[in-house]
């Protein structure tokens, strides 16, 4: 007693009902998953004779198609009213019926001997198959290595990070992202992660999902400085009038250099700085000054 050929001695085979798979048993060893010798015989005849149905189906089709002046595939199968596929079937279940009756009519020895050699035939298409794939996974891996060198030989990449921008915008993937800025200072409460800031995506092996991802080194863009404004210390005894009138410019100008300065109002007359000695001022400048005659809070 061998395997089943059908079940693979499971006893059970695979059955579509409507989308689902459901398991049923088998019928031809009978849910005991054992077959005799001679039920294999017949089995592996019965896979030859199949072979050689496609084998001949296809030198067949492949004659109808070279043909110029012939009728093609194509046409047969519509000739029949059928699609390609149904026709293409049909024709090999006629060709296994008429390739298992005449291997049933050969002597004992003559099956036997096309038993082995369809064995064999069998063991070439495995081991031609196998080569075919280790040659297409040699040729991914050869094409995987050639990306990753292109990606390499690449030049870094600058981008700026404007303000609202986040890290699906910023044109680099997330893990890079997180593996550059985890070499960064934690950022205050409520600051812009990107502002201001400049990412540069490098080549890189870092590649967490096998997504082929860079990685990236982000660099603060330099913020530009205002020069500090000069500024000048208001002396015991000094007014608005007396500061304004030793910088040489106006009380106007002196209060738009300084808008903090806090005012006195007096019903009837002009809002006045309120200055105490020690204050520091700033020094107006070319924007802050004001014509003598549009002061509006004249001493």
């Amino acid at each position: 007693m061998i395997s089943c050929t059908q079940c693979g001695g499971e006893g059970r085979t695979p059955e579509r009902e409507g989308d689902h798979l459901v398991e049923a048993p088998c019928y031809h060893c009978g849910t005991t998953g054992q077959i005799s010798e001679e039920l294999a015989g017949h089995d592996e005849l019965g896979a030859l004779a199949g072979w050689l149905a496609c084998q001949s189906v296809a030198e067949e089709r492949a004659a109808r198609n070279e043909d110029p002046e012939g009728e093609d595939w194509a046409f047969c199968a519509a000739e029949n009213m059928l699609t390609e596929y149904e026709y293409t079937q049909g024709r090999i279940w006629e060709k296994e019926g008429f390739y298992q009756q005449r291997i049933n009519e050969l002597p004992w020895q003559m099956q036997e001997d096309l038993r082995l050699m369809y064995r064999q035939v069998r063991e070439d298409e495995d081991a031609a198959r196998l080569a075919r794939d280790q040659q297409r996974e040699r040729g991914e891996r050869e094409a995987a290595v050639a990306r990753e060198a292109r990606r390499a030989a690449r030049p870094a990449r600058p981008a700026r990070a404007w303000p609202g921008d986040d890290l699906y915008r910023s044109g680099v993937s997330a893990s890079s992202l997180v593996n550059a800025t985890l070499r960064r200072p934690v950022a205050e409460p409520g600051a812009g992660a990107l502002d201001g800031t400049t990412i540069r995506a490098d080549s890189g092996s870092f590649d967490p999902y096998g997504y082929g991802t860079f990685l990236a080194s982000l660099e603060p863009a330099p913020v530009p400085q205002a020069p500090p404004r000069p500024t000048t210390v208001v002396m015991p005894g000094e007014d608005s009038y007396q500061v304004a009138r030793r910088l040489g410019t106006n009380i106007q100008a002196l209060v738009n250099a300084n808008p903090q300065l806090a005012l006195m109002c007096i019903p009837g007359k002009a809002a006045t700085p309120l200055l105490r000695a020690g204050d520091e001022l700033f020094i107006p400048g070319p924007d802050d000054d004001a014509d003598e005659d549009s002061d509006v809070i004249p001493f």
